[in-house]
């Protein structure tokens, strides 16, 4: 029930903002912002990029609201046109040089930060446990980050975003069984990444 009631909401917002009302595309932004963020640094690996990708997938779903179809889901919506950014942002660096720092695997950002040290686990005091926290997640985002597009993309919106199969599929544009197969391989190759062998 809350569900109808929250697109019910959704879509009195949508029509506010093909009204005009700049407001109302304000509460849709910060309804999803957080989402759109961390699928977009999923895919992406580097905060800056991920703020910028969030926010050029809101200004294109600003430009396109009129287009939107009532009834559909807006996270579903917005969701494929962060991926989508993110694929472009993706095949531009394909196409861009390599600085040398990225060749040596070094992570953008300053990690002596004190405010991503501490992201690694808010609740964290001691200094080794977040240092080593912070290399567990640098080390995630590199197998991540080694994953193709596509499969790097449902990672992120079933394992972390929490996304259903069915929300995936609808969002990529693709059927169930395909976010079923892509999420196969990505979950094979990061355990291949990440799991010792014991050897």
């Amino acid at each position: 029930m809350a569900d109808v009631e929250a697109r019910l909401d959704e879509a009195a917002l949508i029509i506010r903002c093909c009204e005009g009302d700049a407001g109302a595309f304000d509460l849709l932004v910060g309804a999803h912002a957080s989402r759109v963020f961390n699928l977009a640094y999923r895919m992406l690996g580097s905060q800056q990029d991920a703020e910028d990708a969030a926010q050029e997938a809101f200004l294109r779903a600003f430009s396109a609201l009129k287009k939107f179809r009532q009834g559909a889901k807006f996270s579903t919506w917005i969701h494929r046109i962060t991926v989508n950014v993110c694929l472009d942002e993706l095949k531009r660096r394909r196409s861009r040089p390599q600085p040398l720092t990225s060749l040596y695997g070094e992570r953008e950002g300053n990690p002596s930060n004190p405010a991503e040290l501490s992201a690694a686990n808010p609740a964290a005091t001691d200094p080794a446990e977040i240092v080593t926290r912070q290399a567990e997640q640098q080390e995630v985002q590199r197998a991540l980050a080694s994953l193709p597009p596509h499969q790097r993309a449902v990672v992120a919106m079933c394992d972390i975003e929490g996304l259903t199969y069915e929300e995936a599929a609808a969002a990529l544009n693709v059927g169930v069984g395909t976010i079923k197969s892509r999420l196969h391989r990505a979950r094979e190759k990061l355990r291949q990444l990440l799991v010792p062998t014991g050897n």
